[in-house]
């Protein structure tokens, strides 16, 4: 998708989606000057051998809210999600995605590779579920691949690249997840960061910051 500054409000200008993804019209909230759309699964997830690409292009001075129409189940088996964004200029983007779930014997191949000049604005979202925690199917998927790359005007400013194999490892060890079975990383690279609202007392969190860029983490039972 491609969003552009056209007079007094940001559009898409170009927009393109194919089963099993799609994506809604544009929809302009309480009055916004810019569009929010809604990404959509009709099988609610990733099937095996699925590979969903997501593309993002925001032009200078526009700006994009993207949502999730609910959680993303993985399924058994292998597949891949794949999420590309570029930001140019002033240009601002907001995704905030449900979570990943992790299905009893799925592999998940994740890459979020983001493309931002200085002054663009990203506020962007990444968590997962441990398995589908009301079936009493936590720490029984294959593997979980994630990659993390955010570039600023071409200069990596953050990397995050690692694997989890439940079978291998002893993951709910207290030193490494523990009773935790909800994960989230929140990446907040804006001039003024966003207020958040407060955990709960059974939530582990921790930040970082980097320049103007701020990463938050949490942790928690579910």
């Amino acid at each position: 998708m491609q969003i552009e500054r056209r007079g007094n409000r940001s559009v898409v200008v170009d927009q393109y989606s194919q089963a099993p993804l799609q994506l809604s019209k544009p929809l302009y909230l309480d009055g916004a000057d810019f569009p929010t759309l809604f990404l959509r699964s009709p099988s609610s997830g990733l099937l095996a051998d699925d590979l969903h690409e997501i593309v993002i292009n925001v032009a200078d001075h526009a700006r994009l809210e993207l949502r999730t129409q609910g959680a993303t189940l993985v399924y058994p088996g292998s597949s891949c999600l794949r999420i590309t964004i570029d930001l140019q200029g002033s240009g601002g983007l907001q995704f905030l995605p449900h979570p990943l779930i992790l299905a009893k014997d799925a592999h998940l191949d994740q890459s979020i590779k983001v493309n931002m000049s200085h002054t663009s604005s990203l506020v962007l979202k990444e968590s997962w579920v441990c398995g589908r925690v009301a079936m009493g199917e936590e720490w029984q998927f294959h593997r979980f691949d994630n990659l993390i790359e955010i570039s600023e005007d071409d200069h990596l400013s953050y990397r995050e690249c690692w694997s989890i194999a439940p079978e291998s490892e002893n993951l709910t060890h207290p030193i490494i997840c523990g009773a935790n079975k909800y994960f989230a990383t929140l990446f907040d690279f804006a001039d003024q960061h966003s207020a958040h609202p407060q955990s709960n007392s059974d939530t582990i969190t921790w930040s970082a910051e980097r320049g103007r860029g701020r990463i938050e983490r949490e942790a928690r039972p579910f």
